[in-house]
């Protein structure tokens, strides 16, 4: 056992990094060195990701901290930034071969005993079911259905740094609906990004004392579980230049922060805490052991911590990526829907960008059950996994649940923000989505002088006109819970059209609404 002066270096992963002078510090040095406890010490600033979500500062970034998890092949750290896209650093899998195929672990974000998932599972599968799957089926779902999937090394995405991009595959999750009139099979593709979300991202680089925060999946001392954990810090110096212990330089595009790391750190990502943009993968350190080596609960170290800058390469490969099952769509049409509800209220209304329709609606109950906020997902119609969170929009119409302004919010902001109830800005939101490759065609609600509630979505697949239903909550109505005393209405678009925006009438409740709709050409 060596329990002082004498140093060894641990490798975070499977590479070398930099120290400030891009040598070993000196005894000098080292003895002049503030010593203070990192991870391995139970350090106060690496912590499981749910002890960030009341804290203002970080509760957005442990928010998007679900679409962070670990590679089941490397054990390196990783993360999402599209629906299907899992980003690492290239060292952790030495990419010699072409076909470098990994498995990613999603849903461990707290606790300290085996089952530090379970939170994480229930809410996947509250999202499983607004995704359109039936109770029924997601509760006879095994975890690994919606927390693991296999991803392929996309030698497209390849650039010249420490990092590395995935294409996953989807999990096919398949269930019979048997209503009296025609019983059916269908299914759904699930991508990750679907269940999880995923970071948005920022390139460029941070100046020098930049807040940031890190999102790895490691283990606390005496903690044997992984789980997801963030370590605020700052860039502490943007003009290094590192190299691995395989001689590749990643030049400017290295910087130097201090948030907490480890073995198995590698890959993680770097926040910016100003914008909750991802904008760096971490790749390594080194550390200098003080104490006693063999128990990490009683050592000390001292470390230089670097990173690597995300560029433009994501953007490239998605705008390239973005063509599918396109359609050229017409125009807008209004007043072709009925009205459903009351005309109460002040009148709002917003409508989905060009080549989006609606996939979905997002709400919640006001006082005494009536619904509340109202919004329509907009997704993109030609894309080839259809939903897309990752170009999708959330246009909501505001009641007294979103201090009676909501407008257009990129999706993946939006869900990550309703995910739970310690969202930032939404309110406790609900959602429902059609089938990946249908889009809503009809809504079925109760409603009298306000809406009681939403029932169900028709929803159509424009490809080959297949039509089916969406019970919202089951038909218990989660947009909304009263139905005592009111009427059922129905609003549909006209045949060969679609909903792709929303006029409303709103105040304290959702007074009522009708469809915007759009024709295909």
């Amino acid at each position: 056992m060596r329990t002082t002066t004498p140093i060894s270096i641990a490798l975070l992963a499977l590479t070398t990094a930099c120290t400030p002078d891009g040598a070993f510090p000196t005894d000098a040095e080292i003895e002049g060195v503030i010593q203070e406890e990192v991870v391995m010490d139970d350090s106060p600033d690496w912590n499981y990701l749910t002890e960030f979500e009341n804290d203002p500062a970080f509760v957005t970034g442990a928010l998007y901290g679900r679409g962070a998890g670990w590679d089941l092949d490397t054990g390196c750290s990783g993360f999402l930034v599209d629906d299907d896209i899992w980003v690492d650093a290239s060292h952790c899998g030495i990419v010699a071969d072409d076909d470098l195929t990994i498995t990613i672990q999603m849903g461990n974000f707290g606790g300290t005993d085996p089952g530090n998932n379970d939170p994480a599972i229930a809410e996947a599968r509250q999202r499983l079911v607004a995704l359109g799957i039936p109770q029924a089926t997601v509760d006879g779902l095994g975890t690994n259905s919606f927390t693991r999937w296999v991803c392929d090394l996309d030698q497209e995405m390849v650039p010249d740094r420490d990092i590395d991009y995935y294409e996953c595959s989807p999990n096919r999750v398949s269930w019979t609906e048997s209503p009296s009139w025609e019983p059916r099979s269908t299914y759904v593709d699930l991508l990750p990004g679907h269940v999880w979300g995923h970071f948005n991202v920022e390139p460029g680089d941070r100046p020098d004392g930049r807040d940031l925060y890190l999102i790895s999946h490691n283990t606390k001392c005496g903690d044997g579980s992984r789980t997801s954990l963030l370590s605020p810090g700052e860039v502490t110096d943007d003009s290094s230049t590192c190299a691995d212990g395989g001689g590749y330089s990643w030049g400017d595009d290295c910087f130097n922060h201090n948030a907490d790391s480890m073995a198995g750190s590698s890959g993680a990502v770097l926040v910016d805490s100003t914008t909750n943009r991802a904008f760096g993968v971490n790749h390594g350190h080194e550390v200098y052991w003080f104490g006693d080596e063999d128990d990490p609960c009683d050592s000390w170290s001292w470390a230089v911590n670097d990173a690597t800058y995300i560029r433009n390469e994501i953007y490239d490969y998605t705008d390239e990526d973005a063509g599918g099952n396109g359609w050229p769509m017409g125009g807008w049409t209004w007043g072709t829907a009925p009205w459903i509800g009351g005309f109460g209220g002040s009148q709002k209304g917003a409508y989905c960008e060009d080549g989006m329709m609606v996939g979905g609606v997002v709400g919640s109950t006001a006082q005494g059950g009536w619904a509340g906020n109202l919004g329509f997902v907009c997704v993109p119609h030609n894309s080839k996994s259809a939903w897309r969170f990752d170009r999708a929009e959330v246009l909501a119409m505001g009641s007294w649940d979103t201090g009676f302004t909501f407008d257009v919010v990129d999706a993946n902001t939006y869900l990550h923000e309703v995910r739970s109830d310690n969202e930032p800005g939404a309110g406790v939101q609900h959602l429902a989505m059609c089938p990946a490759g249908y889009f809503v065609d009809g809504i079925g609600a109760m409603a009298g002088q306000y809406v009681g509630k939403l029932l169900f979505l028709l929803c159509e697949d424009p490809q080959n006109g297949h039509e089916t239903y969406r019970w919202i909550a089951n038909g218990d109505g989660f947009i909304g819970t009263k139905a005592s005393g009111l009427d059922y209405e129905f609003s549909g678009c006209p045949a060969g059209q679609y909903f792709a925006g929303l006029e409303a009438n709103t105040g304290w409740h959702l007074d009522g609404f009708n469809p915007v709709c759009r024709y295909e050409d």
